[in-house]
């Protein structure tokens, strides 16, 4: 089955790009066919869709700004209908932030009586900008939901935290299914054997903008570290919240500011630790997402130290994460960081056997595989 996925990612630089390569990646073991119709890759973007087997169409970015998305729809429904032959294509996938492409080219093209594949229109997250261009964003998603949902020939959203908030919001009432997050079990493994230090280490790495409970790490290690608790903090990424990392690296020696690193370099970051960190507060973003990064640290061998967010519950079950309220998450963690450091070795081990029963993509994608071979099913019968 050979599938066209339109996407906003522009690969090699958005850093939400393992979501989109992970499920492709499972989609192809199981026998399909991807191209992307995306952004223009960076290099390394480039090597990458290079190094999965995946076909690109590449998209024009405009410079103009709030005019991003606007410009890639347009774009995509011209190229759909002018300079692609959709008779390669047995369905099509598009993220909400292109589906009023999608819709427009589907509309036109069945109008004069052609085929058009089957589509699946795809919600990983709402918005989660707090800048002046999360208003037109939101315009841009209540029309999606309104209409190009509406219009595609099947729903689908990582969670069901996300399709209670949806079905609230805008009273959508079709079938959803869900395709969470998973983990490349291949990419994400433990140091065999674990680094043998006396020193506890924590890390945190993704994106570092405010609303994410960021700076209660710094404070979870002040706390650590004036209660003589031994322990080590490492923070990776990029984002507006740099300064302040870099500053508090400075400022305490147990603290590690690493910037940005490469792409091919986090796996073996990450197995250094033993604790991963999501300090995350009570917010919609949070609410009806997948935990993709604690995903990554249970298979890399990490227990992780989490909130309880509504994106959390798919989690709270197993013995790794330790779940702490939201409001004030401090307390929770001292004391689970006792348990993890008498435990450190067994938790470990476990964390990766529940990610490799339950946790890899191949897990995850097992309902959008269905789904995309019961709307082929229906237009070769229909």
């Amino acid at each position: 089955m050979k599938i066209l996925w339109a996407t906003g990612v522009t690969f090699g630089e958005t850093i939400h790009q393992w979501g989109q390569l992970g499920t492709a990646a499972s989609l192809k073991k199981n026998g399909f066919e991807i191209d992307f119709i995306s952004p223009s890759p960076s290099p390394a973007g480039k090597s990458i869709l290079e190094e999965f087997g995946f076909g690109q169409i590449p998209l024009g970015k405009s410079k103009i700004p709030g005019t991003f998305f606007l410009s890639l729809n347009k774009q995509i429904s011209s190229i759909l209908q002018t300079k692609i032959d959709l008779e390669e294509y047995d369905a099509i996938m598009s993220e909400w932030q292109t589906s009023s492409g999608v819709m427009s080219a589907c509309k036109k093209i069945r109008k004069i009586g052609k085929r058009f594949p089957p589509w699946i229109f795809e919600d990983r997250s709402p918005p989660a900008l707090t800048s002046v261009l999360s208003h037109f964003q939101w315009i841009q998603y209540r029309f999606s939901w309104k209409y190009a949902a509406n219009y595609a020939d099947s729903v689908e959203v990582l969670v069901p935290g996300l399709e209670k908030f949806v079905r609230k919001k805008y009273g959508f009432d079709k079938r959803i299914i869900h395709c969470p997050s998973g983990v490349d079990l291949d990419r994400f493994f433990p140091s065999v054997p674990k680094e043998d230090n006396k020193k506890m280490r924590i890390l945190h790495h993704g994106s570092l903008n405010e609303g994410r409970g960021l700076k209660r790490i710094v404070q979870l290690g002040l706390d650590l570290q004036s209660s003589e608790r031994d322990v080590e903090v490492t923070v990776f990424g990029a984002g507006p919240l740099e300064g302040f990392f870099e500053e508090a690296a400075r400022k305490y020696e147990w603290l590690n500011f690493l910037g940005e690193i490469p792409f091919e370099e986090v796996p073996s970051e990450i197995r250094r630790h033993d604790i991963g960190i999501l300090p995350l507060p009570k917010k919609l973003p949070w609410d009806v997402g997948s935990p993709l990064k604690a995903m990554e640290y249970a298979a890399s061998g990490l227990s992780v130290f989490a909130t309880d967010v509504d994106g959390s519950i798919p989690l709270m079950s197993y013995d790794w994460f330790f779940c702490a309220p939201s409001d004030d998450p401090i307390d929770f963690w001292l004391k689970s960081f006792d348990d993890v450091s008498l435990n450190k070795e067994k938790l470990s081990l476990t964390a990766r056997e529940d990610s490799e029963n339950d946790l890899s993509w191949d897990n995850a994608t097992k309902e959008l595989v269905r789904e995309f071979e019961r709307i082929v099913q229906l237009r070769k019968l229909g």
